[in-house]
């Protein structure tokens, strides 16, 4: 009964973060976006920017607040679901209706409403998101749960590469502003929409139902950051995550003459090459995670940032797009399936949203104020120079996972081994 509850779990689980993933996809952050603000608003490079900005910061800050507000227990499935269902239809709306009714008279504003309203939904999934991935790592055994992030990955890829293919032919085929308008909608539908999959599924963990006091919160942060191997998981992340700066530029890079010129159509289809690298990528990485540990995805998606990059740096058009896209899709599967993992098997003490909240916490200014700075960097130096600079930190955080991180599941064994043998 239980493997069969666990079965349902992950079928639930890999639908609803597909529509999810739909949803987000007709409003991509990398494409739809950046693609948006600049070209059809007239927004600047700093702009563009403050779009992976927002997405990084407005995630991580509030789970501050939120782990010391919200922890676990019974009914949280229900709370989950009403919140999504609130909490992120009204802003992709918003959204909808700034650029329907203002883009052609006050762009300026236009910009300013739907970065405002992005930062609102991103706030909302930030807030929620260290009770959401605890609750989510309760639905799975450990022995499973790779294999269940691997499908969900590839219900995501799926479903993302239809979104990308949707928005491309709708911005092809509908004037501005009524297409971009269309696809906000649909973003808001479609992120409401999604949490019906998750009605059937059970915790497969036994449910906890404690409250801790903030002071006894903020004790586990502690304890979470003494950690020694969890520090040097965060660093690797740092540095990843300076590598990735570049990444909200790329879309409007392959529009320029250096990048082949391409049309918006093209540029927006390449959130199917995303998909393919991100299912390929995520199916190695959630298997070999079940396997052997999740510190292997790491090194594999640390390795697929770097060629992804170095392709969009040394070569332009569709096919460079092509590649680029899908080594950085699978460097973002690595993100869901092998970072998050390893956030899991890093806790160190019982309360695990305290301590999601404390990695994310620390995560969070780098994911921030990176984006913003590439944003003036590139108006200053060019995409080139820039991108040939976020290499480097890229390499050292492939080789910072490869050299220093240890696996969670090898430490665990020794200290049971060491326990045992004292026991004797």
């Amino acid at each position: 009964m239980a493997r069969n509850q666990e079965r349902l779990n992950i079928w639930g689980n890999g639908i609803g973060e597909g529509v999810w993933a739909f949803g987000a996809g007709l409003g991509s952050a990398i494409t739809v976006l950046p693609l948006l603000i600049k070209g059809r608003l007239g927004g600047t490079n700093l702009e563009v920017g403050l779009i992976a900005a927002i997405w990084a910061a407005c995630q991580m800050f509030p789970q501050i607040f939120s782990s010391m507000l919200i922890q676990r227990g019974v009914g949280r499935k229900w709370f989950l679901l009403i919140y999504h269902w609130i909490v992120f239809t009204i802003p992709w709306l918003g959204m909808a209706a700034a650029i329907f009714w203002l883009s052609g008279t006050n762009p300026l504003l236009t910009r300013i409403l739907i970065l405002v309203l992005f930062g609102l939904f991103t706030c909302g999934m930030g807030f929620i998101m260290p009770v959401w991935q605890d609750w989510i790592a309760a639905l799975f055994h450990t022995q499973t749960r790779g294999r269940a992030f691997a499908l969900s990955n590839i219900m995501i890829a799926l479903f993302g590469a239809l979104a990308a293919w949707l928005a491309a032919h709708t911005t092809a085929a509908i004037p501005f502003p009524a297409n971009y308008a269309i696809l906000f909608v649909g973003s808001g539908f479609f992120v409401a929409l999604c949490m019906i999959a998750w009605i059937p599924t059970r915790e497969v963990e036994p449910i906890e139902h404690f409250e801790l006091p903030p002071r006894q919160v903020v004790r586990r942060f502690a304890l979470s950051l003494k950690e020694r191997n969890f520090q040097h998981l965060l660093a690797s992340r740092m540095m990843l995550i300076a590598g990735c700066g570049p990444l909200s530029f790329l879309a409007v890079h392959y529009k320029t003459p250096a990048g082949g010129g391409l049309s918006e159509k093209t540029i927006i289809m390449f959130g199917v090459a995303a998909t393919a690298g991100s299912i390929v990528g995520g199916y190695i990485m959630g298997h070999l995670g079940d396997r052997i540990g999740h510190r292997s995805g790491a090194i594999i998606g640390a390795f697929a940032q770097f060629i992804g990059l170095y392709v969009a740096l040394m070569f332009p058009g569709a096919a460079s797009g092509i590649a680029a896209f899908a080594m950085l899709g699978a460097g973002g599967a690595s993100n869901w399936i092998s970072h998050a993992n390893l956030l899991f098997e890093t806790c160190p003490h019982d309360c695990r949203t305290a301590h999601i909240a404390a990695g994310n916490m620390m995560l969070a200014p780098f994911s921030a104020i990176f984006p913003i700075l590439t944003g003036p960097a590139i108006d200053r130096w060019g995409f080139l120079p820039v991108t040939i600079a976020c290499l480097v930190p890229t390499l050292l955080g492939m080789f910072w996972i490869i050299a220093v991180v240890r696996e969670p599941r090898t430490i665990k064994r020794a200290v049971h081994a060491d326990a045992a043998a004292a026991g004797n």
